[in-house]
């Protein structure tokens, strides 16, 4: 079995041998787990493989996919709570060019709950695409489609996963109303205060520590590419090239240093157990922690409420949504007992949330990407465990 190094406070050494045994699971790899309760981390673990003969360390960083759209939403409440934004003022007041093509009714909250029509925009592949890892990059091109676009349905009639434009969207409003990109403003009012290792857009000067991801071999099969695929919606959303089926994306576009240095904010974070699970901690807190608040607890409320319930119409499974979290939901957004815990999780097994019921802050990572429909089975056993000890 292997090691898992790192504390876990008394009344919570399950959470170390259970740990282990995600540590277990087949693939190469490493993970990385941290919880909140209360205010104070009461686990601390990592193990396993950053890279082939590499040990994962203290300081290990890897993507955290859609765990970046929990931090994304948090960004765009930060800016509401301090009466800089209004989620129902058509996003056109902020940006102009947004109107374009019936748009102009389209407001932050449709955004935020992925009810926009806007997963993708016509001909991305001149602008962006998985088969160019440094185009990701292009943030002004990128958001320029979108503005230009017309929306794939009526907005605010039905949700559909906005996996890659989210943060796209969003970094548009904040760069507009602050004159800070999304990958700025986050460190400047979040990652800074809390003391946390999370960079939207990682600079060079940090590479060396990133955990080289290795994924499932089921990403790449059939049944996988005749859902994702550049003819597929789920594939446009993801700005899919021709050259590389899903595995090859996440094992080459994904570990690309060009995409590293990209600000893709909804799903290409880099950062650490620790710091997700410190986050959502202060917000499982009302919003403070150590002397730090980030934002009232009525931001929190607001952003946590139910917002759309139903079938997404790109995934095709079961969602609960609030503002840019996703809700606990046994189908597919599973996230322990509690019904109004909030957070996200990200492709591949990654998982971020707040239990404020409960005071629990949740974070945990892995470069071992596993293919499950609904929350990585290592999580469910981990969550289980941290309520079994509280």
């Amino acid at each position: 079995m292997p090691e898992a190094h790192g504390r876990a406070a008394p009344g919570f050494e399950r959470l170390r041998e259970v740990f282990r045994e995600t540590l277990a699971v087949p693939g190469k790899g490493g993970a990385a787990l941290s919880v909140y309760r209360d205010g104070d981390e009461v686990v601390h673990l990592w193990g396993g493989e950053r890279d082939r003969g590499l040990p994962w360390r203290v300081d290990t960083l890897v993507c955290g996919f859609s765990t970046g759209k929990g931090v994304t939403a948090l960004a765009i409440q930060i800016l509401v709570d301090r009466g800089l934004l209004n989620l129902d003022a058509p996003v056109c007041e902020t940006w102009p060019e947004f109107a374009a093509h019936g748009k102009e009714g389209i407001t932050t909250r449709m955004l935020l709950n992925h009810t926009a029509g806007l997963p993708t925009f016509p001909d991305y592949e001149r602008v962006v695409s998985t088969d160019r890892p440094a185009s990701f990059q292009d943030h002004g091109s990128i958001t320029a489609g979108l503005a230009s676009a017309e929306p794939l349905w009526e907005p605010g009639t039905q949700s559909g996963y906005h996996s890659l434009t989210m943060g796209f969207l969003l970094g548009e409003i904040v760069l507009r109303l602050t004159g800070s990109t999304i990958g700025q403003f986050t460190r400047r009012e979040i990652v800074g205060p809390l003391d946390l290792d999370y960079w939207v857009g990682l600079p060079s000067s940090e590479h060396h520590r990133v955990a080289r991801l290795s994924a499932d071999p089921v990403f790449g099969d059939d049944a996988t590419f005749a859902a994702m695929n550049p003819s597929s919606l789920g594939g446009r959303a993801f700005f899919l090239g021709k050259e590389r089926r899903l595995d090859a994306v996440f094992e080459q576009t994904f570990n690309d240093p060009g995409f590293r240095l990209a600000e893709v904010a909804a799903a290409g974070p880099h950062t650490d157990a620790r710091s997700l699970a410190r986050m959502y901690g202060a917000l499982a807190q009302g919003g403070d922690l150590d002397g730090v608040t980030l934002v009232s607890p009525t931001a929190i409320r607001d952003f946590a409420q139910q917002s759309f319930e139903g079938t997404d119409c790109i995934a095709g499974i079961h969602s609960r949504l609030g503002l840019g979290y996703a809700l606990n939901s046994p189908l597919r957004y599973a996230m322990g007992p509690n019904p109004d815990t909030f957070g996200h999780p990200g492709y591949g097994g990654a998982t971020a949330f707040a239990d404020p019921q409960a005071g629990i802050g949740f974070g945990f990572v892995s470069n071992a990407l596993i293919s499950a429909p609904g929350t990585d089975p290592r999580v469910l056993d981990l969550v289980d465990a941290v309520y079994e000890c509280v």
